[in-house]
């Protein structure tokens, strides 16, 4: 069983370097990593969560890259998730994940907010990410 507490203990409150260490241990002793078991219950909503945290942690930038498509894909739009991202990331960030957005999605981060945003808001978003 999962000791709830303990887990959300260990995740905020360790350096990233002892957040490496713990995940590639957790892969020598089990010989798969983490997020993999985690996605052996897609439907528990903790470990959903748990297995978003534990990826923000490892490779934050693709975190990232993983919300803005989904933001930008999903009926409607989701502004608040685009938002969030674009409005907290340095521009060094925002350069690797429109990097990462490109690679990933055959299309470039900014011609996806063009397209998906309007107004001043796309004004917005576009500005930020040095547009």
């Amino acid at each position: 069983a999962v000791d709830h507490e303990e887990t959300i203990r260990v995740l905020s409150r360790r350096s990233r370097v002892q957040h490496s260490a713990i995940f590639n241990r957790y892969k020598d002793i089990y010989g798969r990593s983490i997020t993999k078991d985690l996605l052996n219950h897609p439907t528990n909503d903790y470990l959903s969560a748990l297995r978003a945290a534990i990826r923000c942690i490892k490779n934050p930038n693709l975190h990232h890259t993983k919300v803005l498509h989904n933001a930008i894909n999903t009926v409607g739009t989701d502004e608040d998730a685009l938002t969030c991202v674009i409005v907290t990331r340095t521009k060094k960030d925002l350069k690797t994940i429109s990097e990462l957005y490109l690679k990933r999605n055959n299309a470039s981060l900014d011609q996806a907010l063009a397209k998906e945003t309007l107004g001043d808001y796309k004004t917005f978003l576009l500005a930020l990410l040095g547009h």
